[in-house]
């Protein structure tokens, strides 16, 4: 369990959030549409979500991973990834997700170290 708490504590919800925005973004839909397809009530989790206010569950998270053709895990961003990129290329906030979005895209991986 302590295990469990560890892994989420390591996920970077803003960048994470700014790479579900390039997501949706690059995919064509728009909010209201991401909305229908969850079954949400309203559109203002998914806003949250792009904020990097909250994650997604678990649920939400495959249903957009199907919607995406990505991994679940495709969708998070953790903070090791996050300082990797922004020592390794000196990039910040929305150049770092995205070059993080376009290594994932490519096949590249971005090892921990």
């Amino acid at each position: 369990m302590a295990e469990a708490n560890k892994i989420c504590s390591n996920i970077d919800k803003e960048l994470s959030g700014l790479l579900l925005r390039i997501y949706i973004r690059n995919s064509g839909y728009c909010v209201s549409q991401i909305q229908e397809y969850l079954y949400l009530s309203c559109p203002q989790p998914v806003y949250r979500w792009m904020r990097g206010m909250i994650l997604p569950s678990v649920g939400h998270l495959y249903s957009l991973s199907r919607l995406f053709g990505c991994h679940m895990e495709d969708l998070l961003a953790t903070q090791q990834e996050r300082a990797r990129i922004e020592r390794l290329y000196g990039l910040r906030r929305v150049l770092a997700i995205y070059w993080l979005w376009v290594c994932r895209r490519r096949g590249f991986g971005l090892t921990v170290q």
